[in-house]
């Protein structure tokens, strides 16, 4: 991954149950004589996302009817940057519009360390929070992202899972935000204290890219942090949360890596725990140069 992502970066894709209505996400058969391109990526959902033409095809789940009014939310408001519902085909999997432009699925971005590109990014990520004001989750249907944190829960439905992965980038422009599997409703610090891990990011200096070897993660944070107007104490919860979202982190993924589940077996045997660790340490001994 080419921010050294260790988060799971794809929402539980068991099927809907049968009380779960998606007939009105039904949508007519695919034409098979397109050619089905698999697309890279992600750990739950390897393998199993597709691109057929100016569509993009995906596993289902129990929080597809969420996420699919929450996109059909961000249309009605205007937003562009995100993928448009068209249905379900005849094989269970939901289509979207494809949003074309480069995803940083398997190769390290030239752009990274570029701190004008962080702004865009916040700059896009603020105008989805801000589409986004208005759409209730609805009842009984759960959400599908795994690493909520105490202090995290709030109403504002959120992306929740905004990696340097999930953005499409045209050059250093990013005009799109991909993979909504995790959307919730939580408190709006959640979802920038997850895109800072990512896009500041809350590392420790070995574990770095070697894009990133040399960033300022203090300045960058700061930039961020002014992007989305955040107040010193808003910046303190901000960093607060990402060190408990780290710690979630560290069971989920190891819970996911015992049941063998995708690449998290790889992911762990890998060194998670220990560069987990070493960005909390980071973390904690940042925290006052970075809500100064």
């Amino acid at each position: 991954m080419p921010d050294g992502t260790d988060e799971p970066g794809e929402g539980d894709t068991n099927r809907p149950r049968p009380s779960d209505d998606l007939s009105r996400f039904a949508h007519p058969s695919m034409d098979k004589a397109i050619d089905e391109e698999v697309l890279s990526g992600g750990r739950v959902n390897a393998g199993d996302v597709r691109r057929i033409g100016g569509t993009i095809t995906r596993p289902i789940g129990s929080h597809t009817p969420g996420v699919h009014g929450y996109l059909r939310h961000l249309e009605a408001e205007g937003f562009e940057g995100s993928p448009r519902v068209l249905g379900v085909d005849d094989v269970g999997r939901e289509v979207l519009t494809y949003l074309p432009g480069e995803v940083s699925q398997d190769f390290t971005p030239w752009w990274l360390s570029d701190d004008d590109v962080l702004e865009r990014v916040c700059l896009l990520h603020r105008d989805l929070q801000r589409a986004s004001v208005g759409y209730t989750w609805p009842e009984g249907v759960p959400p599908g992202v795994p690493y909520l944190v105490e202090g995290g829960a709030g109403t504002l439905v959120c992306h929740n899972d905004l990696s340097v992965e999930n953005i499409v980038m045209s050059g250093t422009t990013p005009v799109g935000i991909i993979d909504f599997d995790y959307a919730a409703p939580v408190d709006r610090l959640f979802d920038l204290a997850y895109a800072a891990r990512h896009w500041v990011p809350f590392r420790a200096t070995a574990g770095l890219d070697p894009a990133l070897q040399g960033i300022d993660q203090v300045e960058r944070f700061a930039r961020f942090a002014d992007v989305h107007r955040l107040t010193r104490a808003e910046r303190g919860r901000v960093v607060d949360i990402a060190g408990l979202l780290l710690d979630r982190l560290l069971e989920v993924i190891h819970d996911r890596a015992d049941a063998g589940i995708g690449g998290f077996g790889a992911m762990w045997s890998a060194g998670y725990a220990e560069g987990n660790r070493a960005d909390r340490t980071w973390l904690d001994d940042h925290t006052e140069r970075l809500i100064s």
